[in-house]
């Protein structure tokens, strides 16, 4: 699954979690979505199994903890102008 010159696993992960974080997307949690992790592998069948499934949720839990921080992060630098600008943009359409 990973070659001596690609990123770590939670690497990506983390770099995923920040990008939603600062997009605000939240794309992972669409029920579209079958593989959220598919930058890390595109193959279904590293997700079966009880080792596929324990892999699968312990990249849940990576991206939580990392999309977590991050979300904090934003928010505490972000300014709340930022926030009304965008509920009354929200409200335009």
């Amino acid at each position: 699954m990973q070659n001596t010159n690609e990123v770590a696993a939670e690497e990506k992960i983390a770099k995923h979690a920040l990008l939603e974080a600062l997009f605000e997307t939240q794309l992972w949690m669409e029920p579209y979505v079958s593989n959220p992790f598919i930058y890390i592998t595109d193959h279904d069948s590293d997700f079966q199994g009880d080792s596929g499934v324990k892999l699968k949720e312990y990249f849940k839990r990576v991206f939580l903890s990392q999309y977590k921080k991050y979300s904090r992060i934003v928010t505490e630098n972000t300014p709340n102008e930022y926030y009304l600008q965008r509920a009354k943009s929200n409200q335009a359409f």
